[in-house]
């Protein structure tokens, strides 16, 4: 019931993912989980110049070697966790796009952003829901966007 929709422009930005030269999903912890089922996903539909990280020194390298034409999607609850916000800094400042997911619009991940993906939000203090299901989600939500425009195309 919290699940707001992806702005216009985001949306738009999503329909054109084949365009770009690479794409770099990252998360830590269960987030992580969800970067590779995310680029599991898109392999499905067909975008394949794509990569995940999950352990810090893999995110710091391919934030390193990110540049104008790469996007990399930044997944984060809280929006505020260290080795993802400063995988997107050192990514931003190479000229790349910075699409992130998090239950968290004022957060320093939503600050860095260029898109911004609300996850509905998800209580630390009940355990009815998976913690990757608002994630996976706005992951499948992503992934529809995209596959809308691109279907006639598979």
């Amino acid at each position: 019931e919290n699940l707001e929709p992806i702005d216009s422009e985001t949306a738009e930005f999503i329909k054109n993912l084949d365009k770009l030269d690479k794409i770099v999903v990252i998360g830590i912890g269960s987030s992580g989980l969800v970067a590779n089922e995310f680029i599991y996903k898109m392999g499905e539909l067909g975008l394949y110049k794509t990569d995940y990280a999950k352990e810090p020194y893999k995110i710091d390298m391919l934030a390193q070697s990110m540049n104008e034409n790469d996007l990399m999607v930044c997944l984060s609850l809280s929006g505020e966790h260290y080795n993802v916000i400063r995988g997107a800094k050192v990514a931003k400042e190479n000229g790349a796009k910075i699409l992130s997911i998090s239950s968290r619009k004022q957060s320093t991940l939503g600050e860095i952003s260029d898109y911004f993906v609300k996850a509905p939000n998800y209580s630390t203090y009940g355990y009815s829901v998976s913690k990757i299901f608002p994630m996976l989600l706005c992951v499948d939500c992503i992934c529809e966007i995209y596959c809308a425009l691109h279907d006639s195309d598979r």
